[in-house]
Formats: structure tokens, sequence, C-alpha cells
């Protein structure tokens, strides 16, 4: 959790000890959904600090996760889903729109068994849609993308932003940011 509030906050030095150490405990503990969050973040800390293994980090994770668990249940489908997504982001900060939507694709399929899975709803992946068509520079598509959801889908003020929808009516050509968002 530390690790993840200081990827919030910007602070990569201070974030890269802490998911350092959170992937260590939870190897440790065995427990391969934590180690595959844990590895998610330190390869977020990773792609934020310029490292072109970022992505690679984060397929590894999404491959050592299914390979323990076979996605059996709906926490272990909503992380893996989760890292796609994230690699997705990265795939797209990298201007490689095949990969990202070949990562999207897998992981909207790996939840639609189980609907809104754990670590995984599927609003929190429209969100990763939108946010990849933006920093893909594809702000039709990402307004789009936010248009077909209502914002009321949307539970959090944050998720709401990641869309560029902070209220209920229908998005304008101002309301999308230009900057990308950071999911």
């Amino acid at each position: 959790m530390t690790g993840q509030q200081q990827i919030r906050l910007s602070k990569e030095p201070i974030a890269s000890v802490a998911t350092d150490r959170a992937a260590r405990y939870a190897e440790a503990a065995g427990d391969p959904i934590a180690a595959a969050e844990a590895a998610r973040a330190q390869a977020i800390v990773l792609r934020r600090t310029g490292s072109p293994v970022a992505d690679q980090v984060m397929v590894f994770a999404a491959e050592r996760l299914c390979a323990a668990t076979g996605l059996a249940q709906a926490a272990a489908a909503g992380m893996y889903a989760r890292i796609l997504a994230s690699a997705a982001y990265t795939a797209a900060g990298h201007d490689d729109r095949d990969t990202a939507a070949e990562y999207l694709a897998a992981a909207r399929g790996a939840i639609a068994p189980w609907g809104d899975a754990p670590y995984m709803p599927k609003v929190d992946l429209d969100v990763y849609v939108v946010s990849c068509d933006r920093v893909l520079g594809d702000h039709g598509a990402a307004l789009h993308h936010a248009g077909r959801s209502t914002s009321t889908r949307f539970p959090t003020l944050t998720r709401r932003a990641g869309t560029g929808r902070t209220s209920p009516s229908p998005p304008t050509a101002g309301a999308a940011s230009t900057s990308p968002s950071r999911p």
C-alpha cells in the first residue's frame, strides 16, 4: 500500500523501495495475487522512470499469475486483467496501438466470466480504454468510449475525472484534457 501511495504522489524513489519490499514479502508469503500486484506496482515505477522493461515486467507478472492460479477465481482473473490494462497503458505510452488493444482485449476476456471482478471492475477497464486513447492522442476515440458510459457507472470523482467526465452531463469538446491520465 505504501508503494501505491508513493506512486500516486509521484515519489518514484520511495515507491521503488516500497514496491520492491512488497514484492519480496508477497513472494515469501506465497501469495500469487499479492506478488502480481507488487510486480505491477514495480512496473509502474519503472514506466514512470523511463525504463524500457516496464511492459515486460507486467506481462511476466500476468503470465506467472495465470500459471499459478489458472485464473480459476474472480480475484485472480481481476488481478490478471488489472496487470494487462496497466501493460496496455504502457504500450500506449510507447505509441504501440496494436499491443495496447491486444492487452485490453485480453483483460476484458479475463473478467468476462466474472462480471465485476475484484481488482478490476468493468468500469475501471473502461477508464483504462479511455486513458489509452488519450495517451495515443486519439481524443475522438477517448470521447467516444467515455460517452458510452454514464458517469453514474464511475463510483468516485477520481474515476469520473479519468474519463474527462466529472458530471452526469455528456462530455464537451473542452471536457477532455490533452494531458494523459495516469491510471
